[in-house]
């Protein structure tokens, strides 16, 4: 049995004395004949002792010793409660006497450094105005009209003045805390207290109209506190100094702040102690446990026995939360469970006392020999709402109820062993919303049933809408997931409970989740911020600074720590690299994303491998972006939407990651599985839909020097974690291709390559002199089959899906136009495509006729995502009247200036006499590469599913001899990773 810490040995040793009791007197005994102190129970158990509680202690001590005088004493719990259950582990029960002894734990004292105060004695402090800032020099003062507690007097700053005080110099280590008491009596510009060394600055901007973005400026507690109250602002200092600029200071300067530079009417605002509490801050628990085997066990199963000896100095309240190993858990102090024999299972104590503040112990409970292999499977997926749209009367939910949501995604998430979602909106009643925030979610609580069902075992929220319904929404939510069993973590009552370490398991294997953000809505001046600070609630800020304050030490708990992230700009491709901004083109709720040095987006993800993590989920950005294996880990940059209401079309593509973790291994394999979300709902994406949008992630991957393989035939594709285990093959093609007379050049058709695998290398082998050029495709259901998209807007009776007229697959489009019909019929895609018109584009796809009028593919070019001007409408190739078999028809894009989206349409006009029809399939939008000499090769793996050739002479064919490649062995495990 595991021993105690020393310092509770020493604390025992304080305890009162008690009579012994002799273990062999087995029943209802007491201490005496006439006290019933302590009684002993014998059970199947065990020995259950029970003792009479006191109003006034509130730790025992229960020890045992071999002999009559207790010299020698073995001290077998420490606890809170008033009673033990000890199992006869090591022969007690032979002979042996039980003590119990009162722990009188006395709390710490709070010690308080004033590092500044404005007493009348023994002077005024000096102040100074800091340089092209103080306007008003004058417009401060030292008095007693009001103060801070007893401090005597407070400064007020009435004008646009800042100054500065000299301090001797206070040094600062990374978990150190400070406060200062402010109050604001006036709203100006800007009111901040803020702290300087030799080298640096920073400033904690309180109140304010406006939210400076920069690396100095922290703006957590802009507009959250009230006006006309002394306010008590706590301020982690040393973890903001540090993570900012990477050392501990010696603070010499204190600056105080009033700026009114912009304002009609000057802001005025008080000043008071400002203090260091490191000293004073509430103690977390002590978390110490032990466990058994306990009783007979069949030979399948082994019963564990485990006790908590935790305790907390300051708070006599506690709560257990036991995580076993094996996915299941308990919130007992003392729990007993059972497990499947001969495994490992990795344990985890966590301790909360009644402030929020938790601390855990984790130990292996091994069963030899441990023979059970150590596997799962850990699913993914990325942003959820099941608000707003979904709640519409007549919605989905109303219609059909929440689960239909989930359902078509059951098989790739209800069969994983633990699975985790970004859940973007508050499960909430709450009425009171954020009062600044033009965009704002929340969910009716009952629809957490649709995550349950869903087989949803953790939600991060750690996001920009956890905090729309303000703290009663977000507590709400807390409590609505736990009614259900979902763990969660990412948001708090404030910044340390926020970003606290949760933890899953599953088979032997144990996860400590991390959840955080950046997204803090100060970039759009959305008062009060979302972002959690010591003496405000919000989510856990995502930067250097917390991921040192938690990622090492949640790797000493679990046997694998997994990050989950929402940080990015909405509805960028690729996270950022380098000192740019980011600017949101469409204004739905980030606008300009600032990046100061270690946090850029790929790098602060990169930054939090290496402190341990084995895997970083981010979320946010709403579109999918690539993944990036760094150092044998996985980065997943962004899955994109999952469950959620918006009508861009760059947002319907979606992905389910799906990790294979191995107990030793970690992470060796990843299989990404394609999601379209048709109309509102996610479906698994199928045969020519799906390559197209693994193939898109395939490209993005590749950028972050990460492959993403499609096997031939599969509708998912494999992260290779290590392309030196893997081997390439392919096959080579030949193709006659016809080629027409364009400027100067005779150019064949776009030729669309088959599906399998990933072009390579291409050469015209029948002349010199060529070019090769291989394009994308640009839309992801022009092939019109039912493979999970049904995007095409087909409202009226003239227009429909064909199943008995088809140029390649099971379906086309058809359209019905009878004669004397004054309009044409019109099939679109119904959320525009973005379109970037500095590549070169070419429209094309196939038309069927029966006594058609001008059957046609068009484009038409907007600026806008919605409404606005139409620039340009185009035919694709000369349209069809009469009747025509299945034509090829196609066009090279010019796009008017300003054109940032297009249309793709259908249409057919009504005939002279009788009803004409129109069957359109296989369109494709092309996006190529530039012209490359033959014989020209391409980077694998690649989002290429087209190619062209063309020379400068003359000729009625050309042969084109082209290679494709595909990865022919996915390693069952990371064979090059190191064993842990």
């Amino acid at each position: 049995m595991k021993r105690l810490h020393e310092l509770l040995s020493a604390l025992i040793l304080i305890g009162l004395a008690a009579n012994p009791v002799a273990a062999d007197r087995v029943g209802h005994n007491s201490l005496d004949e006439q006290a019933t102190t302590l009684t002993i129970l014998k059970t199947d158990d065990g020995l259950s002792l029970h003792w009479i509680p006191s109003d006034t202690l509130h730790y025992w001590a229960v020890t045992f010793s071999r002999q009559t005088t207790m010299a020698s004493l073995d001290t077998l719990a420490v606890t809170t409660d008033t009673f033990y259950v000890h199992h006869d582990a090591e022969g007690l029960f032979d002979l042996g006497f039980f003590r119990i002894d009162p722990v009188e734990i006395t709390p710490p004292v709070p010690v308080t450094d004033v590092i500044m105060s404005f007493y009348d004695a023994p002077a005024t402090p000096i102040f100074h105005s800091v340089p092209g800032e103080d306007m008003e020099p004058l417009s401060y003062d030292v008095n007693a009209e009001d103060q801070f507690g007893e401090s005597g007097q407070s400064l007020i700053m009435t004008g646009n003045t800042w100054k500065y005080i000299d301090i001797l110099p206070h040094h600062v280590d990374s978990t150190d805390t400070w406060a200062v008491a402010m109050k604001l009596l006036q709203l100006g510009e800007l009111h901040a207290f803020g702290v300087a060394d030799s080298e640096n600055y920073m400033y904690y901007l309180i109140w304010g109209k406006e939210a400076p973005q920069s690396l100095h400026w922290i703006t957590c507690y802009e507009g959250y506190f009230e006006q006309d109250e002394w306010i008590d602002i706590e301020l982690s200092i040393g973890e903001d100094w540090q993570g900012r600029f990477g050392y501990a200071p010696n603070i010499t300067k204190l600056y105080f702040i009033n700026d009114n530079d912009t304002v009609e009417t000057d802001g005025v605002v008080r000043f008071d102690e400002v203090r260091d509490i490191s000293g004073a801050v509430p103690h977390s628990p002590i978390v110490d446990f032990t466990w058994v085997f306990a009783g007979d066990s069949d030979p399948d199963s082994v019963t564990v026995a485990f006790h908590s000896y935790s305790y907390d100095l300051d708070s006599p309240l506690l709560t257990h939360r036991w995580d076993f190993g094996d996915g299941k858990s308990s919130h007992l102090s003392h729990p007993v469970h059972t497990y499947a024999a001969h495994g490992r299972y990795p344990v985890t104590l966590t301790v909360t006392d009644d402030g929020g503040r938790a601390s855990c112990l984790s130990e292996a409970v091994i069963d030899s020999p441990a023979t059970a292999t150590r596997d799962i499977w850990f699913a993914f997926t990325g942003d959820v709402i099941l608000g707003r749209g979904y709640e519409n009367n007549g919605g989905i939910i109303d219609s059909w109820g929440v689960d239909t949501i989930f359902s078509p995604t059951y098989p790739w998430i209800q069969t994983a062993d633990l699975a985790s979602v970004n859940l973007e909106c508050p499960f909430t009643t709450a009425t009171v919303r954020h009062p600044t925030k033009g965009i704002v979610f929340k969910a009716d609580p009952a629809s957490v049933s649709g995550l349950v069902n869903a087989g949803i075992d953790f939600v991060t929220l750690a996001n920009n809408h956890v905090f729309d319904y303000l703290i009663p929404g977000m507590v709400q939510t807390m409590d609505v997931l736990d009614s259900v069993g979902i763990v969660y973590n990412g948001s708090g009552l404030n910044d340390e409970l926020a970003r606290q370490v949760r933890f899953l398991s599953a088979n032997g294997i144990s996860f400590g989740m991390l959840s955080f953000s950046d997204r803090t809505g100060s970039y759009n001046n959305y008062q009060p911020f979302l972002d959690a600070g010591r003496s405000r609630a919000g989510f856990a800020m995502w930067n250097r600074a917390a991921i040192d304050a938690t990622v090492e030490e949640a790797t000493q708990l679990a046997d694998f720590v997994v990050i989950n992230t929402h940080s990015g700009s909405e509805y960028s491709e690729e996270p950022i690299l380098g000192m740019n901004d980011a600017l949101d083109p469409f204004g739905d709720e980030d606008m300009l994303f600032e990046l100061i040095p270690d946090t850029a987006e790929r790098q602060i993800r990169q930054y939090a491998i290496d402190m341990g993590a084995e895997m970083v989920i981010a979320h946010h950005p709403h579109i999918i972006q690539g993944f990036e294996v760094y150092h044998d880990k996985l980065i997943a940059h962004s899955l994109g939407n999952f469950v959620f209401d918006l009508t861009y079309a760059e947002t319907m593509p979606s992905l389910i990651l799906r990790t294979h973790v191995d107990g030793n291994l970690g992470v060796d394999q990843a299989v990404v599985h394609p999601v379209y979300i048709n109309h509102w709902i996610p479906q698994p994406a199928r045969g020519e839909l799906a390559r197209n949008l693994l193939d898109y992630e395939t490209a993005k991957s590749r950028d972050l020097d990460t492959w993403l393989v499609r096997p031939p035939g599969a509708d998912s594709a494999f992260i290779v974690f290590d392309t030196n285990m893997v081997t390439r093959v392919g096959v080579d093609t030949t193709v006659t291709l016809t080629a027409t007379q364009s400027g100067a050049w005779w150019v064949s058709a776009p030729h669309k390559l088959a599906m399998d695998g990933y072009v390579v290398s291409g050469e015209v082998t029948d002349i010199t002199g060529c070019e090769i050029r291989v394009g994308r495709e640009m839309v992801l259901f022009g092939n019109m089959e039912d493979e999970g998209s049904n995007d095409w807007l087909l409202n009226s009776g003239d227009e429909g899906y064909a199943n008995d007229t088809v140029h390649t697959g099971d379906r086309s489009i058809w359209l019905r136009r009878v004669a004397g019909n004054p309009s044409n019929v019109v099939t679109f895609n119904q959320y525009r495509f973005p379109f970037n018109g500095i590549p070169q584009y070419t429209m094309c796809g196939w038309v069927k006729a029966d006594n058609a009028v001008s059957a046609a593919f068009q484009v038409e070019f907007y600026g806008q995502r919605s409404g606005g001007t139409l620039l340009q409408q185009v035919n694709v190739g000369a349209p069809i009247s009469g009747t025509a078999d299945w034509t090829f028809r196609q066009a090279n894009l010019t796009p008017p200036g300003g054109s940032n989206f297009v249309v793709i349409r259908m249409t057919l006009n009504a005939p002279a006499s009788g009803t004409g029809y129109a069957w359109f399939d296989d369109a494709s939008l092309i996006q190529w590469d530039d012209w490359m000499e033959s014989p020209a090769t391409v980077t694998f793996p690649n989002d290429y599913h087209w190619v062209q050739v063309r020379s400068a002479t003359n000729v009625a064919t050309l042969t084109l001899d082209y290679r494709r490649e595909w990865v022919d062995f996915v390693p069952p495990a990371r064979l090059s990773h190191a064993v842990r």
